[in-house]
């Protein structure tokens, strides 16, 4: 069933529900009065008001507090408030319309009394409830759509992938004959160059296979690509980069380059050749947990646009960081002036 049906059933079976309820109570409670236009009128008002809280709940109120972008607190007290006020605000109505539109009462004194107020919380309330059911089955459709998506979209990745890896044993090979040549000529960069290279090819092809592997390899691997991209900077250059690592590398397992799109955004957003530049990386272990704390300069001439494009790396990893850590990570950016910071927190696997 797609999105669109659920929806249609959904509101269907509960305003037939709501509707009903209403009906029947109005008029098994003053049908011998025969006060029908009493009834339509309490129903259409009425309604307004279920509708307000339900759609005002499951489509405001309830995604907030889901995002966290709502306490638990707050969230109770605000659905409590409204709920008292908008039935307290039906009741008078019901009984303003009921005592100046029907003739009975024009010779008996009628007062406002609870019996105004208590079945219209009570309705009131069964629509609160009924927003609740509504809300949560939305939110779980669109999350297990959203992982379908995501292991699709993970699929595919790999199968372009593994397009591009023509004949991974004849690079391999090529490039251990040029690291041969390079070590005949005494070239130790270049040849270290290769060597790490044929490393992070290697890691990328080969290493993983289930996508979890130890924190130690992982480093190993960002160690390597950060040491082909000083290979950039001329020893003149203005540029400080720095990586730290506190803790056990050899007590957790880690998603396979789950971590290289930070230091990716760092280096094609954070140096310059023209400014000093610097990019600053720590990574800290403690029992299971893992802190990964990146801080880069911006670079002058993207200042300008690197608000528009940077982000895409970031969020396709937070859309991966949902699928393979739900409710296990933090990632939180921060951008001031020319300056840009992205912590990311993870609960990993022992």
């Amino acid at each position: 069933m797609n999105r669109r049906n659920l929806v249609i059933i959904s509101h269907f079976l509960i305003w037939i529900i709501g509707v009903v309820i209403v009906l029947l109570y109005d008029f098994l409670a003053i049908s011998y009065f025969d006060y029908r236009s009493f009834t339509y009128f309490s129903l259409i008002s009425g309604t307004l008001i279920n509708a307000f809280i339900f759609y005002g709940n499951s489509q405001y109120l309830l995604p907030k507090l889901l995002k966290r972008k709502f306490k638990l607190r707050n969230y109770i007290l605000s659905v409590i408030i409204i709920v008292l006020l908008l039935s307290f605000i039906e009741g008078t109505i019901d009984f303003l319309f009921n005592k100046f539109s029907n003739p009975f009462w024009d010779n008996v004194s009628v007062e406002l009394s609870m019996e105004y107020f208590d079945f219209t919380l009570l309705i009131n309330f069964l629509f609160l409830v009924l927003s609740f059911g509504y809300g949560f089955t939305l939110q779980w459709y669109d999350n297990e759509v959203f992982k379908r998506k995501l292991i699709q979209d993970n699929i595919q990745t790999e199968l372009n992938m593994l397009k591009t890896q023509v004949k991974p044993h004849f690079l391999f090979n090529t490039l251990n004959n040029i690291f041969g040549l390079a070590n005949k000529s005494k070239d130790t960069l270049v040849a270290d160059s290769i060597s790490k290279l044929a490393e992070i090819m290697r890691y990328q092809t080969y290493e993983s296979i289930d996508g979890k592997i130890v924190i130690r390899k992982e480093i190993e691997y960002l160690k390597n690509y950060i040491d082909l991209q000083k290979l950039r900077f001329a020893v003149d250059d203005k540029i400080k980069i720095e990586f730290s690592i506190k803790g056990d590398t050899e007590s957790i397992f880690i998603e396979q380059l789950i971590l290289l799109p930070l230091v990716e955004n760092a280096f094609k957003h954070g140096i310059s050749l023209q400014s000093e530049s610097e990019i600053l990386m720590d990574l800290e272990i403690e029992k299971n947990k893992l802190k990964f704390h990146v801080k880069n300069t911006i670079n002058p001439v993207q200042i300008k646009t690197v608000k528009s494009d940077s982000g895409i790396g970031l969020e396709n990893l937070k859309k991966r960081l949902d699928l393979l850590y739900p409710e296990k990570y933090k990632l939180i950016k921060k951008k001031e002036q020319n300056c840009f910071e992205v912590l990311l927190t993870l609960e990993c696997d022992e």
